[in-house]
């Protein structure tokens, strides 16, 4: 298995002639975050090799250190056999801001709402992947006006993916926090006692 990495939380995935981006396609706009050189994101953005091969694109969520609208939309127009996985929100910004192209791509596209603590499996071509339902980590901004805290993260539609190639697991959990004693703990749990890589 060959795990490349992109930038930020992006990687690319390679195994048994199957690859996947996960949060790869993005531009990096957030520093101290790694950015992404202009050279690799418009091979992205053409489907370029090496990213002529991509079978799957996975994007945990929409904040653009993850994913980028318009640079995800060139590829899956330039990779008609490249699937997209993502959140409602994600897929909906796609489908607003380039509504002629996404007419052309929307057979590529798959989005899914799961609530957190929650979970499905599916398989595309031969590439096992279980989404799950986990928060973004929290991001605490002091209301100025009542002196309190709140998460501004709160609402964030947020998955992670366990993704099985030929028996070669990969977690990838995005902004996701695993914290024990909470919630979502028990999901935690299930997922650490699998033999995996996990890639965050």
């Amino acid at each position: 298995m060959k795990i490349t990495y992109i930038s930020n939380e992006g990687f690319m995935i390679e195994y048994n002639n199957k690859c996947i981006l996960v949060d790869a396609i993005h531009r990096g706009e957030y520093p101290p975050y790694d950015l992404i050189s202009a050279e690799i994101l418009k091979k992205m953005q053409n489907a370029s090799p090496p990213f002529d091969k991509v079978d799957l694109i996975l994007v945990t969520h929409h904040h653009y250190d993850h994913y980028d609208p318009y640079s995800t939309i060139l590829h899956l127009k330039n990779n008609p056999k490249a699937i997209l996985i993502s959140t409602d929100y994600v897929i909906s910004s796609l489908e607003e801001h380039f509504q002629e192209v996404y007419l052309d791509i929307e057979d590529q596209i798959r989005s899914y709402s799961i609530e957190p603590d929650s979970k499905i499996s599916l398989e595309f071509n031969g590439i096992k992947l279980r989404i799950l339902g986990l928060p973004h980590a929290e991001y605490l901004v002091k209301n100025e006006e009542t002196g309190k805290y709140y998460n501004i993260h709160e609402t964030v539609q947020h998955l992670a993916f366990l993704v099985e190639i030929a028996e070669k697991k990969i977690l990838h959990i995005g902004d996701a926090v695993p914290k024990t004693g909470r919630r979502y703990s028990q999901l935690y749990d299930e997922i650490a006692s699998e033999r995996i890589v996990r890639a965050n």
